[in-house]
């Protein structure tokens, strides 16, 4: 490892201007270059895991604009445009249906969801995680319904 760190800041060695050192070098280079982006990958991806070991969603951009605005307020065409903004556009069309505005999205539980919107279940579970996730960061704002 030290032998590594060593040659990459070699650069300026007159004996790198030798094709065969020069290709070592870079092999080098490479290999160090690949082990700290592996380490760092590793971390990364331990960091930003869920208990489920599936990517956590609080850092996505939709889940923090909606964290952020009053929930409460929101109306069924609201909630509606969320879903599909999720990726569940049809579903969307099925909280229409069931008149599901913030204060409901709030409410929900993954029975509901899965139970009686007569959503296919993979679809309710995954939706459920995502109105669960959304639930959790509003309610480390104190916003009850």
């Amino acid at each position: 490892m030290t032998v590594i760190i060593f040659c990459k800041h070699k650069k300026h060695d007159k004996s790198m201007h030798d094709k065969s050192n020069l290709f070592e070098f870079l092999e080098l280079k490479d290999y160090t270059t690949n082990y700290s982006e592996m380490v760092f990958n590793s971390s990364i991806k331990n960091r930003f895991k869920d208990r489920f070991n599936l990517p956590r969603l609080e850092s996505d951009m939709i889940f923090m604009k909606a964290a952020k605005s009053n929930l409460i307020e929101w109306t069924v065409k609201d909630v509606s445009n969320f879903v599909a903004e999720l990726g569940f556009g049809k579903e969307a069309l099925v909280f229409e249906q069931n008149f599901v505005d913030g204060c409901t999205l709030m409410l929900m539980e993954k029975e509901f969801i899965v139970n009686d919107l007569k959503i296919p279940l993979g679809q309710a579970l995954k939706l459920y995680r995502r109105i669960n996730t959304l639930q959790i960061m509003i309610s480390k704002n104190n916003i009850k319904c």
